[in-house]
């Protein structure tokens, strides 16, 4: 159960943390937000993660092992849990106001570009998982113990591939001049080849 924890932590700490760099490299580097996602960060995380070591000593005594599922489940939720998952949500609410007003701040001259300059900075990536979260959250509470940890291996396992999806765009855009690779098939090459090879030759004229 520590080891299970340990590496919820771990996953959910190392995604806020690409997203708070992402964020900084957006408002030009500015330094007052990068000090603003640091407190929001550590005013989020430091509380969760004690709720999380604290539930994990909690769940000593409240998994079961059940023989004909042949795996373990919990018999009682306890409420420092459900607070961990909204200090997890906490952050995502508050980086994506911060995008939000980031794409204000820019001077535009349509509606359409405030639009456009969200699209740009990947607000429907964070806005996505950030959705997962509320789910993960209002699941979290309102699901029966018993399948509190079904949902919440899920629920990781789509924001880390949201999160994967964000960070190959990010490098894309980075890259734009990027060319793509070509996979060699020998089907489609040997056909070409033949189709060369039966083409007329024409002698050189003299």
């Amino acid at each position: 159960m520590i080891a299970i924890w340990l590496f919820v932590l771990s996953t959910v700490t190392s995604s806020n943390i690409y997203m708070m760099c992402y964020y900084y490299s957006i408002w030009d580097q500015r330094k007052s937000i990068l000090y603003l996602l640091i407190g929001v960060l550590s005013v989020t995380y430091l509380p969760g993660i004690a709720l999380g070591l604290f539930s994990t000593r909690a769940y000593a005594n409240d998994v079961v092992y059940v023989p004909a599922l042949d795996q373990c489940i919990l018999a009682s939720q306890t409420a420092p849990t459900k607070a961990f998952w909204g200090c997890l949500l906490a952050f995502d609410v508050v980086a994506i106001i911060i995008g939000l007003v980031n794409s204000l701040d820019r001077p535009y001259k349509h509606r359409t570009d405030v639009v456009q300059s969200l699209q740009r900075d990947g607000a429907a990536w964070f806005v996505g998982i950030a959705l997962l979260r509320v789910i993960n959250f209002v699941l979290g509470i309102v699901m029966p113990s018993t399948e509190v940890l079904l949902l919440a291996f899920n629920a990781w396992a789509l924001i880390n591939v949201t999160l994967t999806r964000l960070v190959l765009r990010v490098e894309e855009l980075k890259n734009p001049s990027v060319e793509s690779v070509r996979v060699w098939n020998l089907e489609s090459d040997m056909f070409e080849l033949r189709q060369y090879s039966s083409a007329p030759k024409t002698s050189d004229a003299r």
